[in-house]
């Protein structure tokens, strides 16, 4: 009974709480408290609703185990904001020493410089305007890494899926490392097949050396010169510009590629 009696104190006869409002009232209020903090959760610095970029941001050489460590779903969460950097794709390009080359594209949620803008409108993310070039210092509970930002806009889509036929040329490549060349080797990167040889050649390498009558052009004795073409994987963007790997494909370039452990790298002279 004296529980009763404590219950009646607080809702009276009338239904009414501590004799001041309504139970169903109190209960619509708290209702109304909650979606009201749901809200307060979704909005990001200044009090603005988020606002989501996409990014591609450069995170450069970067050592092996930390390049397996990045991948697609992995979240930078700002503490006491709403801002979030999620990576959405990782592009990795093997080095001569073994290294990874590492682009990401991420979506990140921000907050508009101006709203009236819309989508032409910068967002600040981690307390400055996400722009080109600006450098970035990711954290995540795996990893630290540090990049640029290289391109930022308001699109998810990042170009369209393509295959490029590319030529490649190499000087002084040893003969045994020719040998293991051919038609047919795949560069792979995690579960993605970046690039195909389509057509291998070679010739002597040349050297000048000193003689009685003065210098001339000898072929060298081992060496070789290396032409190769390759079928690889690219994305095309609006404005043209080819992307491989995540990093824009040019003629004169050096590239290095990673056939079923051969290394190779040479200068890009056409793309088709």
């Amino acid at each position: 009974m004296a529980d009763d009696s404590r219950l009646s104190a607080v809702i009276d006869d009338d239904g009414q709480l501590f004799g001041l409002i309504n139970v169903i009232d109190a209960l619509v209020v708290l209702f109304v408290i909650a979606i009201i903090g749901a809200g307060i959760a979704l909005v990001g610095i200044g009090g603005e609703p988020a606002d989501t970029r996409y990014a591609t941001i450069d995170l450069g050489e970067q050592p092996d185990y930390t390049a397996n460590q990045i991948t697609v779903g992995d979240e930078w969460d700002i503490q006491g904001s709403a801002d979030v950097l999620t990576v959405t794709d990782v592009f990795l390009a093997p080095t001569e020493d073994g290294d990874r080359n590492v682009v990401i594209r991420a979506e990140v949620n921000g907050t508009a410089i101006d709203p009236e803008a819309q989508e032409q409108s910068a967002i600040s993310f981690a307390g400055e305007p996400l722009r080109f070039g600006r450098d970035l210092e990711i954290e995540t509970p795996q990893y630290v890494v540090e990049g640029v930002v290289t391109d930022v806009g308001p699109e998810e889509s990042f170009g369209t899926e393509a295959t490029r036929t590319v030529t490649v040329e190499a000087t002084e490549i040893p003969q045994n490392r020719v040998d293991r060349l051919g038609v047919g080797l795949t560069e792979v990167m995690r579960d993605d097949e970046t690039a195909t040889v389509t057509d291998v050649s070679d010739v002597a390498s040349e050297e000048v050396r000193s003689g009685g009558d003065g210098f001339e052009v000898v072929e060298h004795p081992r060496n070789r010169d290396v032409t190769m073409t390759v079928d690889m994987t690219v994305r095309e963007l609006d404005d043209g510009t080819v992307l491989f790997r995540g990093s824009s494909l040019r003629i004169d370039q050096s590239i290095v590629f990673e056939f079923d452990e051969v290394t190779f790298e040479g200068e890009v002279v056409a793309i088709e």
